[in-house]
Order: C-alpha cells, then sequence, then structure tokens
C-alpha cells in the first residue's frame, strides 16, 4: 500500500454541532480534492464521518470541553477518513449486537458502508478510521472487490483487518 497524502484536516470544538460542521468540511474537502468521486460514496463518506464523529461528541472528554479532529486522506486506491477524540471513554468503539437498542447504531451504519475501518490508540485518545475505495474501484454495496486490498494488521479492534495511521 502506498503512503496516505491527507488533503484535508479539521479540528472541530467538541459541541453538539461538530457533526454537522464535520459533514460540510468533508463535502468540501471531496469536491475539492476528489472531484471524480460519485454522489453516492462522498454521501456514504459525509455519513459515516458524522456518526464517528458523533460518538466522539457523545462519548469521550471531546464533548465534555474538548476538540475532535478529522483527517481525509488518500492513496491510489483508497480514501480514509480518521475521527481522533481527546479520550476519557469507558469502552472502545465497536459495533453493537442489539438490533432493538436505541444506541450503537452509527458503527453498524459505517460497516456496512466502509470498505474497512478499525479502531486505533491516539496519543490519550482514540482515531477511528474509515476506508473507502474510490476512483472506479468499488464493488457491490461500496467494498472494495475481493483481492483489491492488501491489509497490514494493525493496533485497536479493526472490524475488517487493519492498517497503522498515516
Amino acid at each position: 500500500m502506498t503512503a496516505m497524502r491527507t488533503i484535508g484536516a479539521i479540528s472541530l470544538p467538541g459541541r453538539r454541532t461538530a457533526p454537522r460542521q464535520a459533514r460540510m468540511f468533508v463535502r468540501t474537502v471531496l469536491a475539492t480534492a476528489q472531484p471524480a468521486l460519485d454522489e453516492e460514496t462522498a454521501g456514504d463518506i459525509e455519513l459515516c464521518v458524522d456518526e464517528l464523529v458523533a460518538n466522539a461528541w457523545e462519548h469521550t472528554d471531546s464533548g465534555r470541553g474538548g476538540h475532535i479532529l478529522v483527517k481525509v486522506a488518500v492513496d491510489g486506491r483508497m480514501l480514509r477518513t480518521t475521527v481522533v477524540d481527546d479520550g476519557g471513554a469507558r469502552t472502545k468503539p465497536c459495533v453493537g449486537t442489539d438490533l432493538t437498542a436505541e444506541h450503537g447504531r452509527g458503527l453498524r451504519l459505517v460497516d456496512g458502508l466502509a470498505a474497512r475501518w478499525g479502531v486505533d490508540t491516539a496519543g490519550r485518545g482514540t482515531a477511528v478510521w474509515a476506508e473507502f475505495g474510490h476512483a472506479g474501484r468499488l464493488g457491490a454495496a461500496g467494498r472494495v472487490p475481493d483481492g483489491e486490498l492488501s491489509a497490514r494488521p494493525g493496533p485497536g479492534l479493526p472490524s475488517r483487518g487493519g492498517a497503522a495511521l498515516f
């Protein structure tokens, strides 16, 4: 895998408005740096970032006067979003198993829309990343076709393989 190149990064105050600000930021970055990206994939990426930022705001110190860092990076085949919180969560992010629960559905969305996603330690905080195929490399359901990815195992609790942060 080639090195990821950051095409946008923003630090947002950990407020209720952070998910909306993150969506607008990602929309602008994608329109500027990845204009050939199809609208459906761009919408999926925005939704995933929204969910990850909402989780950082709701479940970590980021939502208690802290900040949330959002990064967008690309290599020749993948686009990666990373949301870094200020730490303080009681548990690591994971997909909820109770489909009727009031909470825990955001990561289920990320799991369904991203080609893969994972969790890494970032200083005293947590970095949750999600990767998406782009430039015509998406298969069914927005996933990278089998055999198109070579993943290096990374730390944390990745759902579908992992890779170190860029």
